[in-house]
């Protein structure tokens, strides 16, 4: 019996979470996701090994990427996982 109630408690869990994702992905983000380019960079820690060069080489990508053709803005951002 025990089973039967823990299969229906995460059924209505399940069920429930998918209507949550369906009313996430109705909404809105606020911006036009097709004209968004992400992209990742690894920079090698020997040619740049302090926080403050990384952060001169992050600062003039953006310069040199915010003044491509067709580019409306340009932003960075670090992402420790």
């Amino acid at each position: 019996m025990a089973q039967i109630a823990l299969a229906l408690v995460l059924l209505a869990g399940a069920g429930l979470l998918g209507l949550s994702l369906e009313r996430a992905m109705a909404v809105s983000p606020g911006f036009r996701p097709d004209q968004v380019l992400t992209a990742q960079v690894s920079l090698p820690w020997s040619q740049y090994p302090t926080w403050s060069a990384r952060l001169a080489f992050n600062e003039r990508l953006l310069r040199k990427l915010s003044r491509q053709p067709g580019v409306s803005a340009a932003e960075w951002s670090t992402m420790c996982l």
